[in-house]
This record gives structure tokens, C-alpha cells and sequence, in this order.
């Protein structure tokens, strides 16, 4: 994995709107507010056709008393590092915190994202949300899960400058750390990894809105929009993640 910075984003901003009233689902994680830099997860993989990333995965804790509760709608971010624009498709996964070492164990939840356009050198917010009163799945007893990313598209040089978003401190929970796990591994439970800490990714997760709401995404479903971005690439690479460099 690489890491280095794409652009400046001032603010990620996070809307999410409903169409009969103010009313919004509650904010269970929320790590979309500072932008750090990039890293680039590699290892593109052609699976059925297809290049997949390997997926890097994220150690949330929530409030425990929300065991139970429905998730309904993620937020994520994803990079595009090469000279042209990109269609980018996203390969989300959630984990229970029940493998090894309370690792990614048994997969709650995992879904194949449309692709969004990704322009050089940017960085764009992507994401899913639930049908009014329902949920993804419930946060597990403890409030720890493990969400991944794996990005999907283009040839193996073009998907190998995919990019996720760095990001913190997370205003709510906390993020205990990261897993990189092999494209041939994405649908697996208990996948073998290689696990590190002192990085986050831009992660948003929310409860099930009341009944009569809903969450719009841009064009559709519960809106996320990156706001003030600054396409302007520096050289400043992130720490944590060198000792993960790999082909």
C-alpha cells in the first residue's frame, strides 16, 4: 500500500436530508471531518472479469448501548491517482469483530456500490442508504465492527492508483485500527490480513432514521458532498502506513 496526499479538502461535508422532515438518522461513527491524506490499498486482482483492490478495513467501536440497532446508511470516500478521470466502483464489507485476535470474522453485510466518475488526482464521498426503517445490519453486542473497501474498476495499473481517504481525529466513536486484506479474500469470513494501527479511514455510519424518513444520496439515495476541495496534488506522504508498502 501507498500513501501520500491528493488534495486539500478544508471540510467534508455530511447532509443527510429527509424527504418528509428534519428528522435524520443518528450518528453512530463519524470520521469524515479532517482529511490527512490518501493511501492507495494495490494488489488490483481480476476476479470474474473484474480488477478489485485489496480491501482496507476499518476497527470501529460505537457506544455500546446501540448494540442491536440497525445500521442504514455508510459513508465512505474513494481516490483516483491516475492522469485521467476514472469510473470507480466500490466493494463494501462489514465484519463482525469476532476473528482472530478480534479480527475481521463473520461477514454481517457486504455489497457491490455502483461506480461513481472519479476525476484525476480527486478525491469524491460515496455511499448507501436503507429504505426507511430498515438497516444494512445491527451493531453487534460491544459496538465493534470491522468495515472494508475494496475499489473496483479499469485495468491492474489504473485500479492500482485507486485511493481511499485518511482522515481524524473521528468526532464520534473511535477507529482502533486498520486490516489490508488480499482481493481473493473479499467475500471470506475470518480473512487473513495484514493488521496495523496510527491510520484512519473517512468512514460515516448511522442508526435507521424514524419511520417516514428517509436519507437522499446525490442523484438519489442520502446525500454526501465534498465541499471546498482543492484539486492540488503535494508530496507529503502519510505515516503509519510505510511499514505496509508492498507490491
Amino acid at each position: 500500500m501507498s500513501a501520500r496526499k491528493l488534495l486539500a479538502l478544508p471540510l467534508l461535508a455530511i447532509c443527510l436530508h429527509s424527504t418528509t422532515a428534519h428528522a435524520q438518522g443518528r450518528t453512530l461513527y463519524s470520521n469524515v471531518s479532517t482529511y490527512i491524506s490518501v493511501a492507495e490499498p494495490g494488489g488490483a486482482t481480476k476476479i470474474d472479469g473484474v480488477y478489485f483492490t485489496r480491501m482496507i478495513a476499518d476497527e470501529l467501536s460505537v457506544n455500546p448501548q446501540y448494540a442491536g440497532q440497525p445500521v442504514s446508511a455508510l459513508i465512505w470516500t474513494i481516490g483516483n491517482a491516475n492522469s485521467s478521470t476514472v469510473a470507480i466502483a466500490s466493494y463494501v464489507t462489514v465484519y463482525e469483530a469476532n476473528g482472530s485476535g478480534g479480527g475481521p470474522g463473520t461477514v454481517l453485510y457486504s455489497k457491490l456500490v455502483a461506480a461513481k466518475n472519479v476525476p484525476s488526482d480527486d478525491i469524491v464521498a460515496a455511499g448507501i442508504a436503507a429504505a426507511p426503517g430498515t438497516g444494512f445490519f445491527d451493531v453487534p453486542a460491544g459496538g465493534k465492527f470491522w468495515v472494508g473497501l475494496s475499489m473496483v474498476g479499469g485495468t491492474a495499473a489504473l485500479a492500482n492508483k485507486f485511493a481511499e481517504g485518511i482522515f481524524g481525529p473521528p468526532l464520534v466513536g473511535s477507529d482502533l485500527g486498520y486490516d489490508i486484506i488480499p482481493a481473493a479474500e473479499l467475500s471470506a469470513n475470518n480473512p487473513v490480513g495484514a493488521r496495523g494501527t496510527g491510520d484512519a479511514f473517512g468512514w460515516y455510519v448511522a442508526g435507521a432514521p424514524e419511520a417516514g424518513t428517509n436519507y437522499l444520496l446525490a442523484g438519489g439515495l442520502g446525500l454526501i458532498g465534498l465541499r471546498h476541495g482543492v484539486r492540488r496534488r503535494v508530496t507529503a506522504a502519510a505515516t503509519g502506513l510505510r511499514s505496509k508498502l508492498c507490491v
